[in-house]
């Protein structure tokens, strides 16, 4: 659990911390159940003294009611794509995860027992051994293609589904895609080095070596490739999905 993890770690447990989290949809086990479904509508008999406007809402009303199948049946459809998209985001994360590991790993390795002013043993500092913007532009290199991928196939498919146009190499695909990349690769490159630097500072404090303070970074990388790269999956695949939504909105003119 969550706690467990920040117990092993000396930081303090936190409310919601004692629920197992499964992957992917991060949901805790034990939840409570999804509310039952509204009973269906009854028509109503045809009022003569309706007025125009009120005669529309019920008509639109109608209408909506017998949409609702058609609209079930795309947002299965939605949710079957994610689960067909979401494995291959989680590959490329793990991945890049497992390389961060073995290069900060080796790099603690290579670099000797500082002697500090007090002529006590330190350990190098998290900067030492990890640099973000050094593993953007790899995140970059690696993450286009997968993230262009997926936009560009639920553009498709939204296009597809509401018969609307799609152009894939249209100018604003390249654009969002970009963008969210780079968002994603410093987000993640972040929050790994605010890790590395959390460990390396407690080992330091608590006089371990540098084999030791390794043992703490197999820890954040454990963390990395169990949850935080299911997390991190589902995420940019959401948002892949609806940027490739709204490129088809755009390119139809459907929102200005």
């Amino acid at each position: 659990t969550i706690n467990e993890y920040r117990t092993a770690r000396n930081l303090e447990p936190v409310m919601w911390g004692d629920a197992w989290w499964a992957p992917f949809g991060s949901t805790p086990i034990g939840a409570p159940e999804l509310l039952p479904e509204p009973a269906p509508v009854e028509d109503e008999p045809e009022n003569e003294d309706e007025t125009p406007a009120e005669r529309f809402m019920a008509a639109k009303a109608f209408g909506d009611r017998y949409a609702e199948p058609r609209l079930r049946a795309l947002s299965e459809r939605f949710g079957r794509s994610l689960d067909a998209w979401v494995p291959s985001m989680v590959r490329m994360q793990r991945d890049l995860f497992a390389e961060q590991r073995k290069a900060v790993v080796g790099e603690m390795a290579k670099i000797p027992v500082l002697v500090g002013g007090n002529g006590r043993k330190q350990a190098p500092g998290g900067s030492d051994v990890f640099n973000p913007e050094t593993w953007d532009a790899i995140f970059t290199s690696r993450g286009l293609p997968t993230f262009r991928a997926i936009l560009i196939a639920a553009g498709r498919a939204h296009a597809r589904d509401w018969g609307l146009s799609f152009t894939a190499d249209d100018p604003v695909v390249e654009r969002w895609t970009t963008e969210r990349v780079a968002l994603w690769s410093r987000l993640a490159n972040e929050e790994t080095g605010r890790m590395i630097a959390e460990e390396i500072r407690a080992g330091v404090a608590g006089g371990e070596s540098i084999k030791q303070m390794q043992t703490r970074i197999d820890g954040v990388f454990d963390f990395a490739s169990v949850v935080r790269t299911e997390r991190i999956a589902r995420t940019e695949t959401l948002s892949l999905s609806s940027a490739g939504h709204l490129a088809v909105y755009e390119e139809s003119k459907v929102v200005a």
